[in-house]
């Protein structure tokens, strides 16, 4: 799914919930509105965090074929290059340019 389609979700969820849970408080538990606008609120949060975290999920994408190298840069302390610690070797994966 596209992830304004997976928003669109979460909010509609959301929604939903706050919607349920303030009825449910207000009409079968027979509490006053503040109490059941607090307990809908809580339970909105939580949806939506949940939701929101689904929502934000990525498929996975498989690693290309072919147009990735391996660059390695190794540096050493002293001379003209100034390194704060010790000797480092950093591997970097990059695209090629196409």
């Amino acid at each position: 799914m596209r992830r304004t389609v997976r928003w669109g979700v979460a909010v509609g969820l959301s929604v939903a919930a706050f919607a349920l849970t303030w009825w449910s408080c207000s009409s079968l538990l027979h509490r006053d509105e503040g109490i059941s606008l607090g307990v809908a609120g809580g339970a909105t949060a939580i949806v939506i965090a949940v939701a929101g975290w689904w929502a934000m999920l990525e498929k996975a994408e498989e690693k290309p074929r072919g147009d990735t190298m391996d660059v390695i840069q190794n540096v050493k302390a002293g001379g003209d290059a100034y390194v704060a610690g010790r000797d480092q070797t950093v591997n970097i994966n990059s695209r090629k340019a196409k």
